[in-house]
């Protein structure tokens, strides 16, 4: 069996496969489709928006909300991504939950998608149930977002 994603951070390919009995990841170029090089490990990213415009806020209290959950996974838990992105969604949804409260995360948090990138710039990782996150908000369009960012638990 054969995976094919798109790497979120240079747009090539990223190819998971079982070879001999061993799961590989590999970074392969989209047109040429040759392999550029192999990849230990991969980030997971989960995406999450609340937007809640001036047009549905009753108090004129409008928020805009991005946030995003990170961890890195191997080719041998490739397996479990199923899992790994649903422990991701929720603890974005904690996270929204613990700053804003459970209405807000509960009724107006959205999930945008997944991602997966070859470039790693987190260190937790997924074996050790880790995950980063990042937080960023704003209540009003015009206004400049604040961002808040850390690691926690999954």
């Amino acid at each position: 069996m054969v995976v094919v994603l798109t790497d979120a951070d240079t747009g090539q390919e990223i190819v998971w496969f079982i070879r001999r009995g061993k799961p590989y990841f590999y970074l392969r170029d989209k047109e040429t489709k040759r392999f550029i090089k192999r990849l230990k490990e991969i980030e997971v990213r989960c995406f999450q928006v609340v937007d809640y415009p001036i047009k549905r806020a009753k108090k004129s209290n409008p928020l805009y909300v991005d946030v995003v959950g990170i961890t890195r996974i191997t080719a041998e838990e490739w397996d479990y991504i199923e899992e790994v992105e649903e422990k991701l969604e929720d603890a974005t949804f904690l996270r929204v939950s613990s700053m804003f409260g459970y209405a807000v995360s509960n009724t107006l948090l959205e999930l945008s998608g997944y991602e997966y990138g070859s470039e790693l710039r987190v260190s937790a990782k997924y074996r050790e149930n880790r995950y980063c996150w990042v937080v960023m908000w704003k209540h009003k369009p015009e206004d400049k977002p604040r961002k808040l960012e850390g690691e926690d638990w999954l």
